[in-house]
Formats: structure tokens, C-alpha cells, sequence
């Protein structure tokens, strides 16, 4: 007596299981990039404590930044751990 599979009779299954695996695959690597990203905030101030409001800060490399509040406060998210913020102020040197 032969023990049959049953992608012998069905064999789109056999396919199915790979496509299902690659998916898996994919997004448990989605997955892990998000948990490698992160949140920061901060504030710039000048020498004497005051907020600059209107500086542009800037992940190093990439077009991703904001501008700082009338605060001087900031806050970017979903950039890598390891990021280089850069700052840059009207009659400032960065």
C-alpha cells in the first residue's frame, strides 16, 4: 500500500507552500527594518539657552528632516538607529 501526498493530486499546492514561505519570509523582514528604526526628538537652543526656531535638521545622506518649532523643539521618526542628524540655521554655522 503507497502513501500518497497529497500535492501528487494537487500539485498548485506545492507551489502554494513556497509562495507561502517567501511571504512569511518578506515580511518577518519588514518586521525586523522597523524595529531598527527609531524616534528623536530634542530641542536647539543657541549659547545662551534661548530656542532657535527655524532650523532645519536633517538625517545625513537622505532628503528625511523637519524644522524646528517656535520652541527650537524637533522630533523625527522611523530613521535608522545609527542616523547623523545635521543642522543647519540661517547665519549659523553647522
Amino acid at each position: 500500500m503507497r502513501k500518497e501526498r497529497i500535492t501528487e493530486h494537487y500539485p498548485f499546492l506545492s507551489r502554494l507552500g513556497k509562495v507561502l514561505h517567501l511571504s512569511i519570509f518578506i515580511m518577518l523582514l519588514m518586521v525586523t527594518q522597523a524595529w531598527a528604526q527609531s524616534q528623536v526628538t530634542g530641542k536647539v537652543t543657541d549659547k545662551s539657552g534661548s530656542p532657535l526656531p527655524g532650523v532645519t535638521v536633517l538625517v545625513k545622506g537622505t532628503t528625511t528632516g523637519t524644522i524646528t518649532d517656535g520652541n527650537g523643539n524637533y522630533s523625527l521618526s522611523g530613521i535608522p538607529r545609527n542616523a547623523t542628524l545635521v543642522f543647519s540655521f540661517v547665519g549659523m554655522k553647522s
